[in-house]
C-alpha cells in the first residue's frame, strides 16, 4: 500500500465528504416486483462499479433515489 493510501486509510475518521441530496420528500412510490428487482440490480451494478470512486458512486446512487 502506497504512503498515500495509508494516510488516508489512516484519516477516515477526519475526511469529510459532501453527498448532495436534490430533494426530500415523504412520500410513497408503489412498483411492480420486477421493477424492483431490476432496480434493485441497477444499485448493485452502479455501487460495484470500480470504475469510480465510493464518493461518485454513492452520488450517483443518491441522484437515482431522488430524480423525479
Amino acid at each position: 500500500m502506497s504512503k498515500l493510501y495509508e494516510t488516508l486509510e489512516s484519516m477516515k475518521d477526519e475526511i469529510e465528504v459532501q453527498l448532495h441530496f436534490n430533494e426530500c420528500w415523504d412520500e410513497t412510490i408503489y412498483i411492480t416486483q420486477n421493477e424492483l428487482e431490476e432496480w434493485y440490480s441497477y444499485i448493485v451494478e452502479m455501487l460495484t462499479d470500480d470504475s469510480k470512486s465510493i464518493l461518485e458512486r454513492m452520488q450517483k446512487l443518491i441522484d437515482n433515489i431522488t430524480a423525479e
